[in-house]
């Protein structure tokens, strides 16, 4: 639409009217449909990573609009500058590209390992059933005992401490370890470092920067820069907001997926 000559302020508020429409929309139909944690857990991930790509997606390519008609950006037959990067498959291939960061163009790889992705979907799988065994004898037994009214609240929380964070752990293993990468292979996408090493952490905020560089990345790039460079605001000023927004996102994520309503598992 922006091509089509909509001005730039009707173009970021349809951005963030959609963006606020997709997260709201995605809450209420988990609460209404009362789902299963499998399908809580496949609509809460997959909204989460449709929202951030188009808030990338459409950000980015505003920014491109607008330094386009300031004069910076010039016409060419180039099919990956602006505005000839506007075209379903330049967006599809970015949909499927393990990134949260828009880019016009990507430096793929043609070659792809078989072992490599055979691994990956075998370690993935193995993960996947222990996980799900992990849901069923350790967290929903418990659950249905607290609804039932044969253990208390304190006795519910001291039973989950342990399986919570293993399966928390485990989950973003098969995501950043297994998934992504085998994403990446198949895909093409040269960078294959998902995370760091997060069991070296010695602060919460560092262990959550690198449990996952895909999520910092985003806030680094489309709030830290943006609040230094448009707002003026301090480094530190915005790696704490950033902070609070990336781990506000998680948080919101798992309430989404096990439905927790003020402290109480449902």
């Amino acid at each position: 639409m922006l091509i089509w000559g909509i001005p730039i302020s009707v173009g970021w508020i349809l951005h963030y009217a959609s963006q606020l429409f997709l997260f709201v929309f995605t809450i209420f139909d988990i609460f209404k449909n009362n789902w299963f944690i499998s399908h809580n857990v496949l609509l809460g991930m997959t909204s989460l990573v449709i929202l951030f790509k188009t808030y990338s997606y459409t950000s980015v390519n505003i920014g491109l609009r607008e330094e386009f008609i300031r004069g910076g950006l010039k016409m060419n037959n180039d099919p990956k500058v602006y505005p000839n990067n506007i075209t379903l498959m330049n967006f599809l291939q970015y949909m499927v590209l393990p990134t949260f960061i828009y880019r016009t163009q990507y430096n793929l790889t043609s070659k792809r390992r078989i072992s490599y992705l055979l691994i990956k979907t075998i370690l993935f799988m193995f993960s996947f059933v222990k996980g799900y065994q992990i849901i069923t004898n350790y967290i929903m037994g418990h659950v249905h005992e607290y609804k039932e009214g044969k253990i208390t609240f304190v006795e519910l929380y001291l039973h989950e401490m342990l399986p919570i964070p293993i399966l928390i752990l485990m989950l973003m293993v098969m995501i950043f370890d297994f998934f992504c990468t085998f994403i990446a292979e198949l895909t093409g996408y040269p960078d294959h470092q998902f995370y760091e090493d997060y069991w070296n952490a010695t602060t919460m905020s560092e262990f959550l920067s690198k449990m996952n560089c895909v999520l910092p990345n985003f806030f680094r790039y489309h709030v830290v820069y943006k609040l230094v460079k448009d707002y003026k605001i301090s480094l530190e000023v915005a790696r704490v907001i950033s902070f609070g927004l990336s781990t506000l996102a998680l948080e919101l994520l798992f309430v989404r997926i096990f439905m927790i309503r003020l402290g109480i598992c449902i």
